[in-house]
C-alpha cells in the first residue's frame, strides 16, 4: 500500500476492496487516490456505504472488482478513470453510483473492454447521461476493434421535433481517443462530423435560442496510439 500524509493527501496503490473503504472511512482528508483492486470481501460493509469527500479517484481492477461502486458515495468527484473493464462491468451498479453521489465530474476516462460493439456504446452513453457537468472524456481501447461511430453521433448536437436542441454533455470541450494498436482506428468521419456540428452550433447559437442547455466549443481532440514492441 502506498504512503500518505498531510492534509488533502494524495494515496497510490491498495489491493482489496476492505482495504480501500477502511482509508476511505479514516482518512477524510484524503483527496487523490489511485488503486489496482485485485480482490478483497466487502463483508463487514454490506449494511452501509461510505461517504467521502474524495477529488480524484482511479481505478484498475476488472470484473466483480467493480462491485467497489456499491459501497461508496462520492459527491465531490471531479476525475475519474476506470480501466481494464471486461464482461463483468456492473453498469448498473456503477450507475446507482453516479446517482447517488450526483457528483461535479469534470473530467472522464474509461477504459473499454475487449470486445465492444452497439452494446457498449449505449452503455458508454448511458453513463455519460449521468455526468452533464463532464468537460474532458477520454476512452481508452487496449485491445479491441474501434468505431464508435454510433456512440460520436450521440455527442453532436441535435434539434427535436418541437425545436429545442438537446445535446449529450453539452460542456465537452475536450476529446481524447487512446488507441493500443496501430491498426485500430476510430470513426475519423464520424468524429469531425461531431466536431464541426458542436462547434457551429456553440458559434450560431445565442442566449434567446430555444436550447436545453449551452453548449460548448471542442477546443481538443486527441487521436493517441501506443505502438506495441513487436509492430515498431
Amino acid at each position: 500500500m502506498g504512503s500518505a500524509r498531510g492534509a488533502g493527501c494524495r494515496l497510490y496503490i491498495i489491493y482489496h476492496w476492505a482495504n480501500v473503504l477502511a482509508l476511505l472511512q479514516y482518512m477524510r482528508n484524503l483527496q487523490t487516490l489511485r488503486i489496482d483492486v485485485h480482490g478483497g470481501v466487502v463483508e463487514g460493509h454490506r449494511h452501509f456505504v461510505i461517504s467521502h469527500l474524495l477529488v480524484s479517484l482511479h481505478v484498475r481492477a476488472g470484473g466483480a472488482h467493480y462491485m467497489l461502486f456499491d459501497w461508496i458515495t462520492l459527491p465531490r468527484l471531479h476525475d475519474l478513470s476506470v480501466y481494464e473493464i471486461d464482461s463483468e462491468w456492473p453498469q448498473s451498479q456503477f450507475i446507482s453510483f453516479l446517482e447517488r453521489s450526483s457528483p461535479p465530474l469534470q473530467s472522464f476516462s474509461l477504459g473499454i473492454p475487449y470486445r465492444t460493439g452497439d452494446v457498449w456504446d449505449d452503455n458508454v452513453i448511458q453513463i455519460l447521461q449521468h455526468i452533464p457537468s463532464l468537460r474532458s472524456l477520454c476512452l481508452v481501447y487496449n485491445y479491441c476493434e474501434v468505431d464508435a461511430g454510433s456512440f460520436l453521433e450521440q455527442l453532436s448536437p441535435r434539434r427535436l421535433d418541437h425545436g429545442t436542441v438537446d445535446c449529450l454533455i453539452p460542456k465537452l470541450n475536450s476529446i481524447s481517443i487512446q488507441l493500443g494498436h496501430q491498426l485500430r482506428i476510430p470513426n475519423y468521419e464520424a468524429l469531425k462530423n461531431m466536431v464541426l456540428s458542436r462547434c457551429s452550433l456553440a458559434h450560431n447559437t445565442n442566449a434567446g435560442d430555444n436550447i436545453s442547455s449551452p453548449i460548448e466549443r471542442i477546443w481538443k481532440v486527441e487521436v493517441v496510439c501506443y505502438y506495441e514492441p513487436e509492430w515498431i
